[in-house]
C-alpha cells in the first residue's frame, strides 16, 4: 500500500487537517495517510525542519512526505515537489526541507502549478494534496509541473557544528515540548569518556555515563535522533537554564 505522511502546523482544533486528508483520499483512495504531526508551533520552520529531518527516513521507500508550514504570504514562495533516492516530498519551497537536503540530495524537482479556481486557492488543499496523491498513485514527477534545478530548492541558514581548536562549537537547534535542549552536535562526535559543556553562561562537567558532576539531575545524552541533548530529570531544562533556540554550545572533549 502506498503511504503519504502529513506534517503541518494546522493543529487539531479545526477541520483543516480533515479537509486535506479528504482530498488525499478522494484522489487516491488506496493510500495509507499517516499523520506525521500537526502540532508544529504556528509558522515555526525550524521546528518543522527538525521534526521532518529526524523522522522521515523511518518510513518505507517511496513514501510521499507532504509537509505544510507556510509562514507569510503564499504568493512569496513557490510550491514544489521533489524526489531523493528513496522518498518524495511535497510542500512550500521556504526552507522547510532544508534538514532533509542536508542528509540526501534532491535528484529531481518541479514547481507545482496553482489551479485556476473561482476563489482564492488554499494551497494545502488545492495544490499540495493533489500533487502528493498523484505521486502516491504512481504519477511521474515531471507530470506535476515545470522542471526546476534541484539545487535551487530553498535552504535555511542553520549553522552546523564545527571544531574550533580542541573544542566543538554548536548550538541549540531545537527545544522539545519537555524542555530538553537538542544541540546540532552529532552524537558520533562525542567519543571521549568525559566532556565539559558551556551554554548560556552555565558550565557543566559530565562523566562517561552522561551525568553532570555538579548537578545531579542534569544529563547529556545522544538521543535516538542522533544529536547530543541536555535534559534535566523531572524538570524543563530550557526553563531551568534560561536557554533559547540558537544559543551557542561549546563542548570540550577530554
Amino acid at each position: 500500500m502506498s503511504i503519504i505522511t502529513f506534517l503541518s502546523d494546522y493543529g487539531l482544533e479545526s477541520s483543516t487537517v480533515g479537509a486535506i486528508k479528504g482530498v488525499l483520499l478522494k484522489h487516491a483512495s488506496h493510500v495509507n495517510v499517516i499523520d506525521f504531526t500537526h502540532l508544529i508551533r504556528p509558522q515555526d520552520l525550524l521546528m518543522a525542519r527538525f521534526e521532518l529531518m529526524t523522522a522521515y527516513n523511518n518510513f518505507p521507500k517511496d513514501t510521499v512526505h507532504l509537509a505544510i508550514v507556510d509562514p507569510g504570504s503564499e504568493a512569496m514562495t513557490r510550491g514544489v515537489a521533489f524526489r531523493t533516492a528513496d522518498y518524495f516530498f511535497v510542500g512550500p519551497d521556504n526552507g522547510l526541507f532544508d534538514g532533509v537536503l542536508d542528509l540526501e540530495p534532491a535528484l529531481e524537482a518541479v514547481e507545482l502549478v496553482t489551479p485556476s479556481v473561482p476563489y482564492r486557492p488554499f494551497r494545502g488543499r488545492d495544490v499540495f494534496a493533489p500533487a502528493a496523491a498523484a505521486l502516491a498513485s504512481g504519477a511521474e514527477l515531471a507530470s506535476l509541473g515545470a522542471s526546476i534545478a534541484p539545487d535551487s530548492l530553498a535552504r535555511i541558514s542553520v549553522d552546523l557544528a564545527n571544531y574550533v581548536q580542541s573544542n566543538i562549537h554548536g548550538e541549540i537547534q531545537f527545544i522539545d515540548r519537555f524542555g530538553n535542549l537538542i544541540t546540532n552536535i552529532p552524537g558520533d562526535w562525542v567519543k571521549a569518556k568525559t566532556w565539559e559543556v558551556n551554554v548560556a553562561g552555565h558550565h557543566f562537567s559530565f562523566r562517561s555515563d552522561g551525568q553532570a558532576k555538579n548537578s545531579g539531575k542534569l544529563k547529556a545524552q545522544v538521543a535516538s535522533h542522533g544529536f547530543l541533548q541536555l535534559i534535566f530529570e523531572g524538570d524543563n531544562c530550557a526553563r531551568k537554564l534560561e536557554v533559547e533556540t540558537g544559543q551557542l554550545v561549546v563542548l570540550n572533549l577530554s
